[in-house]
């Protein structure tokens, strides 16, 4: 069975817009979270895993891989 909304386009598109931007937020949230988890891991000389990374700075093992792919470079990893 089929169902569709009733939502006007401007109130749905100001609704994925929110949405995005919670989006947008989180992603900023975690990125920094990864990169203070890898300064802290440098200063104690601990060797950089995704899993060291993730549980340091409490985020998820696939999470840690995405921001370190993305950091490597710029930490020398």
């Amino acid at each position: 069975v089929s169902k569709t909304l009733n939502i006007p386009l401007e109130e749905l598109k100001r609704y994925l817009n929110q949405n995005n931007n919670h989006i947008q937020i989180k992603a900023k949230e975690a990125k920094e979270k990864v990169i203070s988890a890898v300064n802290l891991l440098k200063l104690q000389g601990e060797k950089i895993t995704a899993y060291k990374v993730a549980k340091t700075a409490k985020v998820g093992y696939n999470t840690a891989r995405k921001y370190l792919a993305e950091i490597g470079s710029s930490f020398g990893l």
